[in-house]
């Protein structure tokens, strides 16, 4: 496994999620207000054509992380509280994160075309009191056919 591309993520956001895009910001006229239901959210994932939505523990600062890798990386699930998969379709070249609600470019990243499987796995949820926290995202992109987005470990707030 060879990784492409390495990111560091730091930026504010609101209402507990960001966006991942292979679209410009009107690609979140994609997700539906009906996408938006406790199952999805309880999910941390939703999926649009060319958008994912992200939803964070920390109701504004973001810490994360970003790698591009040529095929499906392994990790240790024991060291994140959340895992979720899903994935999205790049036709022109480039990923973009984008900051909820003002859809302020975060960061581009220039890809090739084609079927790519996204991967977050959060880590401190717990250590979130109120809106501040230690929280962080790691994000891996590799090359794979589009499937559903699947809870691989479930964040339980107790």
């Amino acid at each position: 496994m060879k990784t492409l591309n390495v990111n560091k993520l730091e930026f504010y956001t609101q209402y507990t999620q960001f966006y991942i895009s292979s679209g410009e910001k009107d690609a979140l006229d994609n997700i539906k207000d009906e996408d938006y239901s406790p199952q999805n959210q309880h999910k941390r994932m939703i999926a649009g054509q060319n958008i994912l939505a992200i939803f964070t523990e920390c109701y504004g600062h973001v810490k994360g992380s970003l790698k591009i890798f040529d095929r499906k990386p392994l990790n240790d699930f024991s060291l994140y509280d959340h895992i979720v998969e899903g994935s999205i379709t790049v036709e022109n070249k480039s990923l973009k994160i984008f900051n909820c609600p003002h859809m302020e470019e975060i960061i581009t990243i220039k890809i090739a075309n084609g079927h790519y499987r996204v991967r977050v796995m959060s880590s401190n949820l717990k250590s979130v009191i109120d809106d501040d926290g230690d929280d962080f995202y790691t994000i891996e992109i590799w090359p794979a056919p589009s499937e559903d987005i699947v809870v691989l470990k479930q964040y339980k707030n107790e």
